[in-house]
């Protein structure tokens, strides 16, 4: 099947690009124009598919660069949709650094809400763009894992791959997460 172009506004085209070599696991990315604006974790039988447009391209080879380990942060344009709020999350979760985690409370505190760690979850939850905006290196107040909506074990081998550490707040010392 030769995938369509997005000729008229509105129009959504995807590619689906496999995750890790020794996995089941491939990102679904859709476009609308020029703009990502979904981007999936999904478990397929079959194997990538590609593409012509310009953005999944670029998507397709940022998200192999990443999963080869050459990538650490993605430059793609986006257009998630959701609340003011849940983009707020959104913006700070693009905030978060390769290797590096955030509790739901620090992300309520830093988009102006201290008090709101759960509505936090709920957009995380909701979030359109897995991995590019990596809404996984969001966890528990105690460093503990909580939802993910393709898993914990996913959430964890993300984590995992990209070498999630966690800082003590009564230490200096760093420590393996996981």
């Amino acid at each position: 099947m030769t995938p369509r172009k997005a000729s008229i506004e509105g129009t959504r085209v995807s590619t689906v690009v496999r995750a890790w070599s020794d996995s089941d696991w491939y990102v679904h990315v859709t476009a609308s124009g020029d703009r990502i604006v979904r981007a999936e974790f999904v478990r397929y039988t079959d194997s990538e598919r590609d593409s012509t447009e310009p953005v999944l391209r670029l998507a397709r080879d940022q998200i192999r660069a990443y999963f080869d380990g050459s990538l650490r942060t993605f430059e793609l344009p986006l257009e998630p949709a959701g609340s003011e709020f849940a983009k707020s999350v959104w913006r700070e979760a693009v905030s978060i650094g390769y290797g590096e985690i955030r509790t739901y409370g620090e992300i309520a505190a830093a988009v102006g809400s201290p008090q709101a760690a759960i509505a936090v979850g709920a957009a995380n939850g909701a979030n359109p763009i897995a991995l590019i905006i990596p809404c996984h290196r969001v966890i528990g107040a105690g460093g503990d894992l909580r939802g993910y909506a393709y898993g914990l074990d996913l959430k964890r081998r993300l984590l995992d791959f990209e070498g999630a550490r966690s800082f003590s707040r009564n230490s200096t010392r760093t420590q393996q997460l996981f």
